[in-house]
């Protein structure tokens, strides 16, 4: 399939054969319960309540020069639907769920993945803590994009789709201040 097993990198210590190069390995999910294979079903308003079968999604395991590993899974073509990041102590997971547009909607970070029974609980208090969230106008352009922690930015777009336009919360507060009189005497 022309597909990449190994590369290695500059020095002889990281030449393809050697135990310092980066590997990446295919195959499907297992659906393994308890494992980094079981891999849930997000609904587009980011709850979960089943899994991903055995041999529904193609697996791909990166292993960089140090040992560490990257498993993506993606659920349909380039739409990633969970990547774990591990190394020997530490195992992250970090979930990307799209619309019925397959428009990234949320990304959902190790954090807010609070399992209660088989669902996660995933409110619009923890999303607005915990993950990262956008919203598009009716052509696909994000116009508005929440990081966690952090209130709303919009943007705008000018008839060439560039963002001319952007505003946080924050900077609403300046403009409503002392900052409004000067924008009013730069525009005449």
């Amino acid at each position: 399939m022309g597909r990449i097993v190994e590369a290695g990198g500059v020095g002889q210590g990281f030449q393809t054969g050697s135990t310092h190069t980066q590997r990446v390995v295919y195959s499907f999910n297992t659906g393994a319960t308890g494992s980094n294979e079981e891999v849930r079903k997000h609904n587009s308003d980011g709850t979960s309540s089943s899994y991903f079968a055995a041999n529904q999604l193609s697996r791909t395991e990166t292993l960089d020069e140090d040992g560490n590993s990257t498993i993506t899974l993606p659920s349909s073509g380039a739409v990633i639907a969970i990547k774990n990041q591990t190394t020997a102590s530490n195992y992250k997971e970090t979930y990307y769920i799209y619309d019925d547009l397959n428009k990234l909607k949320y990304i959902l970070p190790p954090s807010p993945l609070l399992p209660e029974g088989n669902s996660y609980v995933t409110t619009q208090a923890v999303l607005n803590q915990y993950a990262y969230q956008f919203r598009y106008d009716n052509k696909g352009r994000v116009v508005q994009k929440k990081t966690p922690g952090q209130s709303w930015t919009w943007y705008a777009y000018d008839q060439l789709d560039r963002v001319c336009w952007c505003r946080m919360v924050t900077c609403r507060r300046l403009i409503n201040g002392r900052l409004s009189n000067t924008m009013r005497k730069t525009a005449r």
